[in-house]
Order: C-alpha cells, then sequence, then structure tokens
C-alpha cells in the first residue's frame, strides 16, 4: 500500500481459483504495516529525507534518519547496521549524490545482504532526479519508484 507515493505497508492476497468458499477474503489487519523506516541518503539530500519524515510521520510512522536519531557518543556504523537490520523497511533515497556515496553503498549493500531474512521487497528505492541515475548492478533488477512531488532543481516540494 502507497500514500502520495510512500510505501506504508505489505499485504498478500490469495487468488482462489475454483468454488472453494472456505477461504476468507483478507481485510486490513492482515496487512503488515510498516512502523519502523530507514533513510539511506546522501548529506545533500537531508532536506528531502527531513520532509519525508514529516510526512511518514503524519502517518504515524517512523522514518530513521542517522543525523537526527543517532544518540551522541554512539559507535555509528555498527548502530545503523542494526537499524537497518531491525527496520521494517530500507527506503534508499536514489539520487546522483547517493550514487556516489560510499556510505549510501555500504548501507544498500548490508540492506541486499538481509532482504532474503526481511521477506523480499525490504530494500524500496525511490528517485527524484529526470532521468533517473543509473543504478549499480547489484540494484538493477530492483523496481525504482519516482516521487513527484519533490523538485529536484530547487530541493522543494510541490
Amino acid at each position: 500500500f502507497y500514500v502520495d507515493e510512500l510505501p506504508v505497508a505489505n499485504m498478500r492476497l490469495p487468488i482462489v481459483v475454483g468454488a472453494d468458499s472456505s477461504r476468507q477474503i483478507p481485510t486490513l489487519n492482515d496487512a503488515a504495516w510498516f512502523e519502523e523506516i530507514f533513510a539511506s541518503y546522501a548529506r545533500e539530500d537531508l532536506a528531502l529525507a527531513e520532509h519525508l519524515k514529516e510526512r511518514y510521520a503524519a502517518l504515524g510512522l517512523h522514518l530513521f534518519i542517522d543525523v537526527e536519531d543517532l544518540r551522541a557518543g554512539v559507535i555509528w556504523r555498527p548502530a545503523l547496521f542494526r537499524q537497518i537490520d531491525s527496520s521494517d523497511l530500507f527506503q534508499l533515497l536514489w539520487s546522483t549524490q547517493s550514487k556516489a556515496s560510499q556510505n549510501v553503498e555500504i548501507e544498500w549493500r548490508h540492506a541486499l545482504q538481509i532482504q532474503g531474512h526481511k521477506g523480499g521487497r525490504f530494500i524500496r528505492p525511490v528517485y527524484w532526479e529526470f532521468p533517473m541515475p543509473k543504478p549499480p548492478p547489484e540494484l538493477a533488477d530492483l523496481n525504482f519508484r519516482p516521487i513527484r512531488f519533490w523538485e529536484s532543481s530547487n530541493s522543494q516540494p510541490r
């Protein structure tokens, strides 16, 4: 499920073929609602990450942004890996800057390693630059979703 281009939940919908009426139609209670979302972004894209955090918060969801949510004094890289591991969703904010960021690459590589344990669609890449910066081969099979409410030219929401 998406709200205003933001992923908020997964729901499996069974398809019944035949006359088996013993299966019930799933309800919204059957959805896996996201509560904790990890934002992987380049520092130059912090304004977008903060804007997304506000949008997610309005839906009752928490978008983890390292510069805001990491406590002072923690050893940051292991703390980020723990946060990625415990998140419901890995939101990759894909841009020219994030493509060039070593830290973003380390984060998405870690997310790829655990994606199988997370149920498959754990990594959700979004982009707002057109044309989209080409992803590396390791991410090429993922669907990158455009977010059109963000103007990359002036880094402001529409």
